[in-house]
């Protein structure tokens, strides 16, 4: 039977998850189940705390990657598209990337905030943005269809016009 541990970084909490994806938090100088955490259909083969020992993150047998909040619960992000095992899992030093390997040794790094709608946002406007700066002649010109595309919502749409010059900049300079 396989078991993935791991203690807080302030050494008070340790925890370990069970043959049935199962993670639980102990209350290392009591000894107490302080919490548990559900959600992968299978084994979970590593867990990892973040820096700050509000979150932790596990890699399951399922082929997912789960981050949780050691306060509320609640599981806040989902990483799926393995077509492998995960195999482990580690928190950046800033706790704000992840890292996952699989047992063929493929490598992802995430990030690892939950999808906030300012994050969503970004993640749209960064998107909207490396493709039709692409398709511009000119930042003008960028910002013009911009401003015209009424298949993007007000706030994707002000974000592209705040980050367009410097997205248009970037593309130039890679040009030189």
């Amino acid at each position: 039977m396989e078991v993935a541990v791991s203690y807080a970084p302030d050494g008070t909490r340790l925890a370990a998850a069970d043959d049935r994806g199962i993670v639980h938090i102990w209350d290392v100088n009591g000894g107490e189940l302080i919490q548990s955490f559900t959600g992968h259909a299978d084994r979970i083969h590593a867990l990892s705390f973040a820096p700050d020992g509000r979150r932790f993150a596990t890699a399951s047998r399922d082929g997912s990657s789960k981050v949780w909040d050691t306060a509320t619960g609640q599981e806040t992000l989902t990483l799926k598209g393995f077509t492998n095992n995960l195999a482990d899992v580690s928190f950046s030093p800033k706790g704000t990337r992840l890292v996952t390997a699989d047992s063929s040794g493929n490598v992802r790094v995430w990030d690892s905030r939950a999808w906030t709608p300012e994050l969503r946002m970004q993640k749209q406007a960064r998107g909207y943005l490396s493709v039709h700066r692409d398709r511009a002649e000119s930042l003008e010109a960028l910002q013009a269809y911009v401003r015209e595309d009424q298949s993007i919502s007000v706030e994707v749409r002000q974000q592209c016009l705040d980050w367009s010059e410097l997205f248009w900049q970037n593309r130039t300079t890679a040009e030189d």
